[in-house]
């Protein structure tokens, strides 16, 4: 087999073993692949590093609703890419008693509830995704 070859399958297989979301920094604790989540001290500090992330995944940065002024959930946004049918990439950062988590998900379309101390985010797959009617 020729090294031009050997590229082009590393380069295939790398496009899809990185499929789900992928952290950009050590301080993210992983906890399975495509799904994780990290700390930050304040709210300036945990929009960074989500919208970072989002970038170095090559996220749609212009598809984001950040809202500054809502202190308990001011990013929540979920994605859906053609080359994953039947799966969801959720972000979303929520305040603490003493922080502010950053969480990184990759599911199975479904409807979920992430429970945080003061807020409960919820995504119904038939609102979000219109192409999950049959779910």
């Amino acid at each position: 087999m020729t090294m031009k070859k050997l590229f082009l399958i590393f380069v295939l297989s790398t496009g899809i073993a990185n499929a789900q979301w992928v952290p950009d920094r050590e301080e993210y604790e992983v906890l399975n692949e495509g799904n994780f989540f990290t700390t930050a001290p304040d709210l300036n500090t945990a929009l960074a590093t989500a919208l970072s992330t989002l970038e170095y995944n090559n996220a749609k940065m212009h598809t984001l609703n950040v809202n500054r002024k809502d202190i308990d959930a001011p990013l929540f946004n979920h994605f859906h890419r053609d080359t994953q049918p039947g799966f969801v990439y959720i972000v979303y950062v929520a305040r603490t008693k003493t922080d502010y988590v950053i969480w990184f998900r990759y599911l199975p379309e479904d409807n979920y509830e992430f429970e945080e101390e003061y807020l409960i985010i919820e995504y119904d797959s038939k609102v979000n995704n219109p192409l999950a009617s049959d779910l």
